[in-house]
């Protein structure tokens, strides 16, 4: 094969690799396209029935345990759910700010760490707080 041959057959490959890839860019299948746009509508349905139905049956279980005199209104230790909710936070926030700073470097995508990681430390500060009052 001379130069010129390979080099004609080098620049019809790089044409077909190219049209190739336009047609895969540009044609997508619309029942891909149909389905992709319904699977977050039915899953934000089926989490607001979901949802429904709990506090439909709470509130049922609740009326039944009133009628037949066992309710007991349980008080809720809202310093214990601050640090549960806290070291949540803060476990999540801080792998999130150091694989965003390691990415990107300090760009508004690290928001997405740094606002986990505030919230945690509030949250154990709340803790703090709230056992010295």
């Amino acid at each position: 094969m001379s130069p010129e041959q390979a080099q004609a057959l080098t620049n019809a490959i790089e044409e077909l690799s190219k049209a190739i890839s336009k047609i895969n860019l540009n044609q997508t299948d619309p029942i891909a396209q149909i389905l992709l746009a319904l699977v977050p509508l039915l899953g934000t349905v089926l989490g607001i029935t979901l949802f429904f139905f709990f506090f439909l049956w709470q509130y049922r279980i609740k009326k039944e345990l009133i009628r037949s005199g066992q309710y007991a209104k349980r008080e809720r230790n809202y310093r214990e759910l601050a640090l549960l909710g806290g070291f949540l936070c803060l476990g999540a926030g801080i792998p999130l700010t150091i694989l965003f700073l390691a990415i990107d470097g300090l760009t508004y995508g690290v928001l997405g760490g740094f606002i986990p990681l505030t919230l945690g430390i509030m949250l154990i500060l709340y803790y703090v707080w709230a056992a010295n009052h």
